[in-house]
């Protein structure tokens, strides 16, 4: 009887225990509702005053018209304005560095440069296949984008919309970032991680998994760690000039879609289809607190806002979520 109640101890009482200990230090501080499609994808301004929120199809079956940019203050939490003009899944959405210009590409390869302040479209660039990362390199000099299918990265002139070149990687992208030199921008391919040169056009280096399903890949803000998220729910940690690992974080049993560090490289989010939101310290590499089914869903994007140690996260229920560590 007393191993019994031991084991039930154990099982039950000391996690419940650890979940209430845990709990102060994740603070839910706001959800914002306004889309009518699954949000797809958040990026935060460089002074964190703005958070824009991109959407999607509910299915890739259908087709809503309703694929919308909100931009939302972070002071007031309130949506400052729409942006529409995508006609299919917006896929990707990246700030300028001033916050003063957005870009974003959706599923049928169309880039949309819009004024930030005005809500109204400056130009856009028809490219020629599904764009799944759109960004900008940090001089505001390029605009970059992955073509999934098309395996190839093109670099527009931000200014101008020139076509300036043309990476033919020769494997299926699935995400893409840009290095915080502005140098290089990594991939995460189907089945490799691969680094390219922006100044010389070539590939630096590439190494080989077959957990790699392309759906997340980040640099940390110092530029010294990329996160990759796998197929198999790990995120994987490597020396981004050598690509050689530094440590793997478990936790997630399904692929991990989106992953974003914080300012001072402390604190890693993850977001899964396995429903569950991870918060992680990169210091002791340990799990902080694992948030579950809070989009009732998947959890198609994580943020974090570049002036604090607070965070977002979209999924399919049309909802954003605000979060704080404390």
């Amino acid at each position: 009887m007393k191993n019994l109640i031991t084991a039930i101890f154990i099982l039950f009482i000391v996690p419940a225990i650890c979940e209430g200990q845990t709990s102060k230090n994740v603070l839910l501080s706001k959800t914002l509702t306004g889309h009518t499609e699954p949000v797809s994808c958040l990026t935060f301004s460089n002074d964190g005053k703005l958070l824009a929120s991109g959407s999607e199809a509910e299915s890739l079956m259908s087709d809503s018209g309703k694929f919308e940019i909100i931009i939302w203050s972070t002071t007031s939490n309130k949506a400052l304005g729409h942006l529409t003009g995508h006609k299919d899944a917006i896929q990707s959405i990246s700030f300028n560095k001033t916050g003063t210009k957005l870009v974003s590409s959706d599923s049928k390869g169309e880039i949309i440069v819009w004024d930030v302040s005005s809500f109204k479209e400056i130009k856009s660039i028809t490219g020629s296949d599904w764009i799944s990362t759109v960004c900008l390199t940090p001089d505001d000099r390029y605009i970059i984008g992955e073509y999934s299918y098309a395996k190839k990265v093109d670099l527009w002139d931000f200014e101008t919309g020139e076509l300036i070149s043309t990476l033919n990687i020769g494997q299926q992208i699935g995400s893409m970032d840009v290095s915080p030199d502005g140098s290089k921008i990594a991939l995460s391919c189907y089945h490799s991680v691969q680094i390219w040169s922006l100044i010389s056009n070539k590939k630096l280096s590439s190494v080989d998994d077959n957990s790699f399903r392309g759906f997340a890949i980040k640099y940390s803000p110092d530029g010294k760690i990329l996160a990759v998220g796998s197929g198999e729910g790990e995120i994987k940690l490597f020396d981004p000039e050598s690509l050689k690992s530094k440590y793997t974080l478990s936790g997630h049993f399904k692929p991990v879609l989106s992953v974003a560090f914080n300012k001072e490289n402390k604190y890693l989010v993850s977001g899964s289809s396995d429903q569950m939101i991870k918060v992680w310290n990169l210091q002791s590499k340990k799990e902080i607190k694992s948030l579950v089914n809070v989009h009732k869903g998947m959890v198609k994007a994580v943020a974090f806002n570049p002036t604090s140690n607070s965070f977002a996260t979209s999924g399919v229920d049309k909802t954003i979520k605000l979060w704080k560590i404390q």
